[in-house]
Parts: structure tokens; sequence; C-alpha cells
């Protein structure tokens, strides 16, 4: 089944993005940790700014999501555990997850997410309140601190974790 996903910028195989997101709130459950300081920032920019605060809580509440088919599934069930998947994007590269099939029960690629924050988005605007949120100046400007945040993540040792040194093949 081929799905449009936001920009073009995901995978089509929305079981890769779903997959994806599934290995991302297991991976929040088991490593707890304290919001980085720009997620902290936008945590504290939503809870003093009454506007965005209703946006937040409403972008997040089931009965006012469009449910689209595509992301249905995706939905993230509050700005606070959208704000926790968030945090530990910021702590990983992209990666490329392998899934177990129910059917076979073989290891099958589950893809490569290489963008993950839109993943999010895209798991997160599904309604009016999210796109009116997410276009919000104050929201806008606190995710490119975020973004810079995570750059500079990227560009560190510790993200080189997710890279593999190809086996040598003998002659």
């Amino acid at each position: 089944m081929h799905i449009h996903t936001l920009g073009n910028v995901l995978p089509d195989n929305q079981h890769q993005i779903k997959t994806w997101l599934q290995h991302l709130k297991q991976h929040a459950d088991s490593n707890p940790m304290p919001l980085m300081p720009p997620i902290e920032a936008l945590s504290e920019l939503v809870k003093q700014d009454k506007e965005l605060l209703l946006l937040s809580e409403q972008m997040f509440n089931t009965s006012q999501q469009t449910q689209s088919p595509q992301l249905s599934s995706l939905v993230i069930q509050s700005f606070d555990e959208f704000l926790v998947l968030l945090n530990v994007v910021m702590t990983q590269a992209p990666v490329y997850i392998r899934s177990n099939d129910m059917v076979t029960d073989a290891l099958n690629p589950a893809g490569f997410v290489g963008l993950p924050i839109n993943a999010l988005l895209a798991a997160s605007i599904t309604s009016s309140a999210s796109h009116s949120f997410f276009s919000n100046l104050l929201v806008t400007q606190q995710f490119k601190k975020i973004l810079n945040y995570w750059s500079v993540y990227l560009a560190s040792e510790a993200s080189r974790d997710v890279l593999v040194k190809r086996a040598s093949i003998p002659p």
C-alpha cells in the first residue's frame, strides 16, 4: 500500500513508521530521563501561554483528530508524551530498525526513518489545533533551538554508535 507522507520525507510504508514509533516509545519507557534544555523550554513556553496550552491539549485529544487513515495508528496520546519522545530523539542518531514478522516469525527490515522529528510531527499533526500550534511563531522559534541542539549531538562522536564497520571479505 502506498501512503503519501508529509513532504515525501518519510517511508511510504506506514508499517515502517509505526514500527519505528513503537521502538521509540519502548526506548523512552525503558530509559526515562529529564527533558533536554530546549525541550524543557518548549514545555515551559506552552505552560505559560494559555492559547498554546489549549492547542497542545486539543491536538492530542482523539475526539478532535481528523483520524487520517495513514496516521490513525500513529497517534501520540498527549503533549507530554510527544515531548518525551522528542527528548529521546535528541539522544539518538537515525537508525535502521528490524522487526519481527508475526506471520513468518522472521526478522524483517522495518526501514529507516531518516528524519525522526518529521515522523513525530507526522504522528502528531492530525488536527486543526496541531496545525495552529506548530504554525505559532514562538513554537517554530523554539523548534529551531531544538533542531540546533540535535545538530550538535549529530555532529558528536556519540551519534556514531549506529554506524557499523563493514565486515571484511576474505580474498
